[in-house]
């Protein structure tokens, strides 16, 4: 792997995707990731696969680094098989403000045509959508449940979907996760903390969007 993007979901990792494909870094984000490298991420997380076979596997299709679920949240095994890659961790101000975004994304998602919402889901883990996107569904579920929302009661209120009622009141099933929504700016805080400790300082970019372009071309050699 050339390039690791390390942050977390919220942390403008689209425009630092966009940034880096403006680049000549052709990145695999959450969409790339779905169609791209589903099954090889999926074998890894199911023990099937070693996590050289999975950077080889960007390395077939095309891709020098990844962003967002599932390489974000497992940054440190990509890391440790590719001994001369560099490392981008995008942050937000602190974690009250990731928190916030962190929310209102989930609020969003909730509350915009609940109904279509609540049935799209339920088809996607029913496989109408095809196999590679329920594998993809179940690849950010793990994430919710490895990362982001790791202290909700997984075994009380199920996947991360709602059940038929909430389609009445969206934001009940959210409710259901708020101690966990809260608790994850403990994971945001200790996930950068553990990059930072980890990464050598001379292969490690802190990149906040308000940075702009000219800390992200002097970490990649590139002309601003």
């Amino acid at each position: 792997m050339e390039i690791i993007c390390a942050g977390v979901n919220k942390t403008a990792t689209k425009s630092c995707t966009l940034a880096l494909r403006e680049l000549g870094i052709n990145v695999a984000d959450y969409g790339e990731t779905m169609f791209y490298l589903t099954d090889i991420w999926t074998q890894y997380l199911e023990g099937r696969a070693t996590i050289e076979e999975v950077i080889e596997e960007y390395r077939k299709q095309g891709f020098q680094g990844n962003q967002d679920f599932p390489g974000n949240i497992y940054w440190e095994d990509l890391f440790n098989a590719s001994p001369n890659c560099r490392v981008i961790l995008t942050e937000r101000d602190n974690a009250d403000v990731w928190n916030k975004s962190f929310v209102a994304f989930l609020r969003k998602e909730y509350s915009t045509k609940p109904y279509s919402f609540w049935l799209n889901q339920r088809m996607i883990t029913a496989r109408w959508f095809g196999e590679k996107i329920g594998k993809m569904f179940d690849i950010t579920n793990h994430c919710f449940r490895k990362a982001l929302l790791r202290t909700a009661n997984w075994s009380r209120d199920g996947p991360f979907i709602p059940a038929p009622l909430h389609m009445l009141w969206p934001n009940k099933h959210l409710d259901n996760f708020e101690s966990a929504i809260i608790e994850g700016k403990s994971y945001y805080r200790e996930h950068n903390e553990r990059v930072k400790k980890i990464v050598p300082k001379d292969r490690l970019l802190i990149w906040n969007v308000k940075d702009g372009w000219e800390p992200l071309c002097k970490f990649l050699n590139k002309d601003i």
